[in-house]
């Protein structure tokens, strides 16, 4: 935060439609894209991909064109169609939990000790993490025509940690892809 001022009125609901104000809201994401850069402001966005590192991304928040169910770019940019509310379900078939909620910028390569293929213990920056619980594999690939992947996924629980991670086995060996919250 770089500034910060009294508060000058009520402050709203954001859950309560007699408080929703879409000229307010317009207003202040206007004063951080001022403040910020235009690429300050952004939304999530699902994507039809597999890869947890690849089924989402931030895109440029825009206002909503009234009733017409697309992203309307202002300043002379191509509209861009989207859903009011991105679909958050996982694809068809696959039983691995929505992606992770914090991934790592690039999934580090970490050691596991695996007995009999189920990971147990944990070697992530020189830090041994006992693992209580893990739940797979749970085998994806695919993209053979242009970056082509196959990975068997491994959702983890650790007592020490208090959360659950997310690691994954591929040709390269193993590699901890992130954690949930």
């Amino acid at each position: 935060v770089s500034a910060t001022a009294p508060l000058g009125a009520e402050q709203g609901d954001l859950l309560a439609a007699a408080w929703r104000d879409p000229a307010a809201a317009d207003a202040a994401f206007e004063r951080l894209r001022s403040t910020l850069g235009a690429l300050s402001v952004v939304r999530p966005v699902a994507r039809d991909e597999h890869r947890p590192e690849k089924a989402g991304a931030w895109a440029e928040l825009v206002e909503m064109a009234e009733g017409k169910g697309q992203m309307a770019k202002g300043r002379g940019q191509k509209a861009e169609t989207a859903l009011t509310e991105p679909d958050s379900r996982p694809a068809s078939g696959s039983r691995l939990p929505a992606p992770a909620a914090r991934l790592l910028d690039s999934a580090e390569s970490v050691d596991v000790e695996a007995p009999r293929g189920m990971p147990r213990t944990l070697w992530w920056r020189g830090r041994r993490i006992a693992i209580a619980r893990a739940v797979g594999p749970e085998r994806i690939s695919g993209d053979w025509w242009k970056d082509p992947y196959a990975r068997d996924y491994w959702r983890c629980e650790s007592d020490e940690l208090a959360r659950d991670f997310l690691l994954y086995r591929d040709a390269g060996g193993w590699r901890l892809q992130g954690w949930y919250d």
